[in-house]
């Protein structure tokens, strides 16, 4: 039996499991309804999109050096099988389908509890229009998005004593040419109920307070470094996709703004909830300032990357090198003296008394010993260092500059210069690699950027 024949049986093998357990799961939450058709082929296509993505993922395992490598492969093997099943079931049947733009995402990442990837699921905007339709208390008839140009004309009407609905005016005045960007609005509309229309316009300041802090500029547009022969020599501009992203943002705000009906709330929404909990939980991007002191959560929504869903502690402090004893324990020979001149300080001197030289020579002397000393204090134990480095090592690349800031701020002035170099250094070959690396997959990126057009 050839390699590949063999790879073909084992993927049958795990497509069977799964499908198997998925049913097993959709049965234990309700034994009365079977499977339907339509169902068992959304639960195809989470296999199908899963198993792509943990190739990808396992690639870019491999990718790494093996220091930095994680020792359990992203592989079906290592996947926890019950929770993605529990999960499938949930999506399926509200039907969220992966294998159309802009439903959902899957994002392997690993649970150090566990030892297994757990999967997070992403939803996009069409994801969520489709729930707020399916749990929604008061669903318009239409639900109109619009971005609004400086060269457009846009009148809100609010309803009051003298309008009886909530309305307005948009007139495009030059198709061709619109101008700047200067808002958007959307517009809940009830067909048979217009007193029940809703109007929500949003500024353009309101519209980017929404944009990810850690927005990418192959999305959203800007400035990124750029790379010659693996060193920044400066920035470039990147077009990106601004304005669609900008209505994607408002659109968004659309559907979730649709009041939810408690009644309809189902065990599969309270899934659906706790799966988008267990992925902010590790997707530590809102505050880097309140947690740059941790390990970076890597989750790539685009490449699948394996994550490591584990936090570590705060920054690793350097141990002293002359920790104060406890009672009972003796103290170093070195701390005798200092500790016996300070019970029984030195008598004034009457007869023979040292000289304005000698005070002079004895203070220098005593000055340079005192400096040496809070210098060997300040000296970092080897493992100290190599700590800092490891976490530069595990922080997502984007954010490692964040984290060596943290760093510089926190720590260097526990350090003595030689070891501050050393922590500079591999930071400056990190980055080196990080850019090499970002240039081989860049045309791959902009390939599955998110927009649909």
């Amino acid at each position: 039996m050839t390699e590949t024949t063999q790879l073909a049986k084992k993927e049958q093998n795990m497509a069977e499991v799964f499908m198997t357990q998925v049913i097993t799961e959709f049965a234990t939450g309700d034994s009365d309804v079977a499977l339907t058709h339509f169902q068992k082929r959304l639960a195809k296509n989470y296999f199908v999109t899963l198993d792509a993505v943990l190739a990808k993922a396992e690639a870019g395992r491999l990718k790494k050096k093996e220091k930095w490598r994680d020792k359990v492969p992203a592989t079906w093997d290592h996947i926890n099988m019950q929770k993605l099943a529990q999960d499938v079931v949930a999506v399926c049947r509200i039907g969220l389908d992966p294998a159309q733009k802009n439903h959902i995402s899957m994002i392997p990442y690993k649970n150090n509890t566990t030892k297994l990837y757990d999967v997070g699921f992403i939803e996009g905007y069409r994801g969520i229009e489709l729930k707020s339709i399916k749990y929604g208390l008061d669903i318009p008839d239409a639900v109109i998005v619009e971005l609004v140009y400086s060269s457009d004309k846009f009148q809100s009407y609010k309803k009051d004593n003298t309008n009886d609905q909530e309305g307005y005016d948009f007139d495009i005045v030059n198709d061709f040419n619109r101008g700047e960007i200067i808002g958007g609005f959307y517009y809940h509309q009830y067909t048979d109920r217009p007193e029940k229309n809703k109007l929500v316009v949003m500024t353009l300041e309101e519209i980017e307070k929404r944009k990810p802090r850690y927005a990418s500029s192959e999305f959203w547009g800007g400035e990124k470094p750029k790379w010659e022969n693996s060193k920044k020599v400066g920035t470039e501009k990147v077009e990106g996709w601004p304005k669609e992203m900008m209505w994607k943002t408002v659109y968004r705000a659309a559907y979730n703004n649709i009041t939810i009906d408690s009644q309809k709330i189902d065990a599969d929404y309270m899934r659906i909830k706790e799966i988008e909990g267990s992925v902010a939980k590790y997707a530590i991007q809102e505050d880097i300032d309140e947690k740059a002191n941790k390990e970076f959560v890597d989750i790539d929504n685009t490449t699948g990357e394996v994550v490591d869903a584990e936090f570590t502690a705060d920054t690793p402090q350097p141990s002293p090198e002359e920790p104060e004893p406890e009672k009972g324990t003796s103290t170093p020979p070195e701390n005798k003296e200092a500790a016996k001149a300070q019970e029984s300080p030195a008598p004034d001197k009457k007869f023979g008394a040292e000289n304005t030289v000698d005070t002079a020579l004895r203070t220098a002397k005593e000055e340079k010993e005192k400096a040496q000393r809070e210098a060997e204090k300040l000296r970092a134990k080897p493992k100290y260092v190599k700590e800092l480095n490891d976490w530069l090592d595990g922080t997502k690349s984007e954010l490692r500059e964040a984290c060596f800031q943290k760093i510089k701020t926190e720590s260097f002035q526990k350090l003595v210069d030689d070891d501050r170099d050393k922590v500079i250094v591999h930071f400056n070959e990190l980055v080196a690699e990080d850019q090499a690396n970002a240039n081989a997959n860049e045309q791959h990126l902009v390939s599955r950027m998110e927009c649909d057009f």
